[in-house]
């Protein structure tokens, strides 16, 4: 394994700007423009593949796996691109069923660096963001690795993602809509809905799981609109078992399923995940071997040590609230919480949503300077505000605040959540970057 120069690589990408249409005013179609000049200048690796498309507020990246495992298990060779990863970049890009190896993740950098390198320095303007070029490479990879199938998670939104260049879809799906990146999509749930519904196209089928009629009014008016095939799941109405590290729930086709992934979100992700694969006719077996084999890191990860530690990138209300009922549902009522938050996210809902099964708070922030944290004595500002009665203690650095809670006689389960960047650092105490490049696995 070249760690020197993947390390190298990491850094000449990071350098690159950021979701360029999200951090500049400028016109959002750019990233649309920007994106397909990159694919255009690579040979358009884009064509021939068949398409899964995934948005939508929360549960895209587990529905993203469940499909790449599923379809992996039923013997198909397939490719998927994943937004953000949580420890290292090649978490990123994944052929089948294990993480981009870093031989290829370096050879793909190397085709797209002629084209940075001459943008760099004649057309500034159609630099590739750092995710653009991610996602460029990584479809260089499906190429190389002659996939059949490329299962895409949506970065923000739908309609100016860049992923949206990819040719239409065979399956969209559009998990659900809630409040998110307000500042990029828009501030209400129906403006925010259009836009992820721009993922759309003739010839596609279009599968969701949102359940509240004016905003799936919204999403099926677009695909009536394209004249395409529209198809609401609802959520199971199963009860779930849980065992340790499992969860299980009677699907009323497949019978038991059995998966990693813990909550009732999970159980809805996995139904959708069901839908599509039952519509791509892939057989019982590989359907409940494929969710059977399914883990995303920092998604209610649960370590079993003393004290024992849930690691959870939650980062929107309804991420959090899907957490806060996991939480409750598996009978850890009572956490020590270690939190930081991005800037520009709901820290207040996010702390009241948070207030019923947190017995001791720590406020810290992640080191990463991108995305930009919400500086722990700020976020210390809005909790005095938000939970005058609460007490709290404020510790910059992220790593020392996981040691002081691991210190003894803390007995209470220690909570890391409220960004997947916080999550993504700390994990690092259990699984190094070389360990997870070395493994091609997120272990």
């Amino acid at each position: 394994m070249r760690y020197s120069a993947y390390k190298k690589v990491q850094k000449i990408l990071e350098a690159l700007p950021a979701q360029v249409f999200a951090t500049r005013r400028e016109n959002p179609q750019l990233s649309l423009a920007r994106t397909q000049k990159l694919l255009d200048a690579l040979g358009n690796p884009e064509k021939l593949l068949k398409y899964i498309h995934v948005t939508g507020t929360s549960g895209k990246g587990s529905v993203v796996l469940y499909l790449h495992n599923i379809l992996k298990a039923a013997g198909k060779k397939v490719g998927s691109y994943f937004s953000p990863h949580v420890v290292t970049t090649t978490e990123r890009i994944m052929v089948n069923g294990q993480l981009v190896s870093v031989a290829d993740f370096l050879w793909a950098f190397e085709k797209a660096r002629p084209y940075l390198n001459q943008t760099k320095k004649f057309n500034k303007k159609f630099i590739p963001s750092h995710f653009e070029t991610l996602f460029a490479m990584s479809l260089l990879i499906f190429k190389k690795h002659k996939i059949e199938w490329a299962v895409i998670e949506v970065g923000c939104g739908g309609k100016f993602d860049p992923t949206n260049v990819i040719p239409a879809p065979k399956i969209a799906v559009i998990t659900n809509v809630g409040l998110d990146h307000q500042q990029l999509l828009g501030r209400t749930r129906a403006r925010i809905a259009r836009n992820k519904a721009g993922i759309l196209k003739p010839g596609t089928k279009l599968f969701t799981g949102e359940t509240s009629p004016r905003i799936q009014k919204i999403i099926f008016d677009q695909a009536k609109h394209l004249r395409i095939p529209r198809v609401f799941i609802p959520r199971p109405k199963a009860n779930i078992t849980y065992q340790t590290g499992w969860m299980a729930w009677q699907h009323p086709r497949l019978s038991r399923i059995r998966q990693k992934m813990l909550g009732p979100h999970q159980q809805n992700n996995a139904n959708l995940a069901i839908a599509v694969a039952e519509e791509l006719k892939i057989s019982r077996a590989a359907i409940k071997a494929g969710l059977q084999k399914t883990f995303l890191p920092a998604r209610i990860e649960i370590r079993p040590d003393s004290p024992l530690v849930i690691l959870d990138g939650a980062h929107n209300p309804d991420k959090i609230r899907a957490l806060v009922e996991t939480l409750k549902t598996l009978g850890y009522n009572q956490v020590n919480c270690l939190l930081g938050i991005g800037e520009k996210k709901a820290a207040k809902t996010i702390l009241k949503t948070l207030r019923p099964v947190v017995a001791r708070w720590l406020i810290t922030q992640a080191s990463l300077p991108y995305p930009k944290p919400l500086p722990a004595k700020n976020l210390g500002r809005i909790f005095r505000q938000t939970l005058p009665k609460e007490k709290f203690t404020v510790w910059p650095n992220c790593r020392r605040a996981l040691q002081n809670l691991l210190r003894p006689p803390n007995h209470l389960p220690i909570l890391i959540t409220g960004s997947l960047y916080l999550a993504g650092e700390l994990r690092q105490n259990w699984y190094s970057e070389r360990l997870i490049l070395s493994k091609r696995s997120n272990l």
